[in-house]
């Protein structure tokens, strides 16, 4: 009779561990190299991709992946939504803002309103990281003064402050 518990406690404490392997993981590689593609998709350029092992690829399922944009380190949220085809969410800690969209903001400040202003940031895509500093060259055509304008994120939000110095 003693024997018969015993068997039964290890054959639970197996076919447990057993269903456990048997449950689908997350490629760590294949999901750094997603990662990878997506991030070059919305024009920014990454490296230093780091995704944990041994994630479940269950529905729900939520971990971070991290990554370097502009030598600042972004942590990414990954949601599974699909197991079956392996489709997940990827949701960035920081607002990513374009630099055509701030090149338009320096263009309308006042400093060069009916001004001919060229433009030209030092990335495609700001990420809002707080206290991370962006900058853009500035020439204004009307009488060829050059500017260096420098962004500063107050907060992951997007919310900045700009700085015009002359170059």
């Amino acid at each position: 009779m003693r024997a018969l518990p015993i068997a039964l406690v290890s054959l639970l404490t197996f076919g447990s561990f057993g269903c456990d392997l048997l449950r689908p993981k997350v490629s760590q590689k294949e999901m750094e190299g997603a990662l990878a593609d997506w991030l070059k998709a919305h024009e920014l350029e990454a490296s230093d991709i780091h995704c944990p092992d041994n994630q479940y690829m269950e529905k729900g399922n939520v971990f971070e992946c991290t990554c370097k944009v502009h030598d600042q380190e972004i942590p990414v949220s990954v949601t599974v939504t699909d197991p079956s085809t392996g489709t997940v969410e990827w949701k960035p800690k920081y607002l990513t803002m374009k630099g055509e969209e701030l090149a338009k903001e320096i263009k309308a400040k006042p400093e060069f309103a009916s001004h001919d202003v060229a433009v030209t940031c030092s990335d495609k895509v700001f990420v809002s990281v707080p206290k991370s500093e962006w900058t853009c060259d500035v020439v204004d055509n009307n009488d060829g003064k050059a500017y260096v304008a420098t962004l500063k994120f107050n907060d992951g939000e997007g919310n900045h402050d700009w700085a015009m110095a002359p170059k």
